[in-house]
């Protein structure tokens, strides 16, 4: 028998998978663990506003793009 000609269908590796899961869990955790300080600090001292919960809910957003995206930079071409 023949093996059938063609291009050989790519498989991802599990641990490619597993990684980028790992970096939406990481995004996830930083920006909801900004927003809920923001909250804490926000409640705790009386604020009226938001603006804590604003404020850190911005810079959890950066940092988790942040940590995201530093990987898939400085990866090896393969």
């Amino acid at each position: 028998m023949e093996k059938p000609t063609g291009s050989p269908k790519r498989e991802k590796s599990p641990t490619k998978i597993a990684a980028y899961t790992g970096m939406g869990i990481q995004m996830a955790a930083v920006i909801g663990g900004t927003v809920w300080l923001g909250q804490f600090i926000d409640n705790r001292q009386g604020y009226p506003q938001p603006w804590f919960t604003i404020g850190l809910g911005l810079v959890g957003v950066f940092v988790g793009i942040y940590i995201a995206v530093k990987p898939l930079l400085y990866q090896d071409k393969e």
